[in-house]
């Protein structure tokens, strides 16, 4: 079975659009872009730059999962 890994991290968005958001790992200052979250309209609707939010990499991709 396998069983993947899931790394959550802190990260600060720097800039959006409607198809993208751009965020700063708090740990490493790697920037990235990353898709708007869209399991949860609530998380997205407030997000803005300079929020603190909470992400995850899992397989390979990011996604923002909430506001820190």
């Amino acid at each position: 079975v396998h069983v993947p890994l899931i790394d959550k991290r802190p990260g600060q968005i720097i800039s959006m659009t409607d198809s993208n958001i751009q965020v700063m790992d708090m740990e490493t200052f790697e920037t990235f872009d990353s898709p708007p979250p869209s399991h949860d309209q609530e998380v997205n609707n407030k997000l803005a730059e300079g929020d603190e939010v909470e992400y995850w990499k899992v397989l390979g991709k990011t996604k923002i999962m909430r506001i820190r």
